[in-house]
């Protein structure tokens, strides 16, 4: 399975990565109003677990989990500008994110799905 679409106010991409083992899960935020053919204000890739949590989070809470992202490069900025850096992995310097890693009350809600049905042209164009 793979998403590329707009989550929110997010662009979502998310795929199975080359290691069996990891989703590529990457983030991209713009400023409301800003041109896409600029550089986002927000490009964050993180790797999910591709266990049966894993993929319960990138594909029923792609929007929670997206935001998470957003508030992980946030506080990641902070601790850089503190000479911090806790959040990669060294050995090959990149973030992975496993279900159990994500703050349970975000995971409590429900996700919502939008069913989005192919309309009947037929029933909404008058006749001419």
């Amino acid at each position: 399975m793979e998403i590329d679409r707009w989550v929110g106010p997010y662009r979502v991409r998310a795929f199975p990565w080359i290691e069996k083992n990891l989703i590529y899960f990457n983030v991209r935020c713009y400023a409301p109003g800003q041109s896409l053919e600029k550089p986002p204000v927000l490009d964050q890739t993180v790797y999910i677990t591709n266990d049966a949590a894993g993929h319960r989070l990138v594909f029923e809470f792609t929007h929670t989990l997206a935001a998470y992202v957003e508030e992980l490069s946030h506080r990641m900025n902070i601790e850089r500008s503190k000479g911090a850096n806790t959040w990669k992995d060294n050995s090959e310097n990149r973030i992975i994110i496993s279900a159990e890693s994500i703050p349970p009350d975000l995971l409590a809600a429900k996700p919502r799905h939008k069913q989005f049905r192919q309309r009947d042209k037929s029933h909404n164009e008058p006749e001419r």
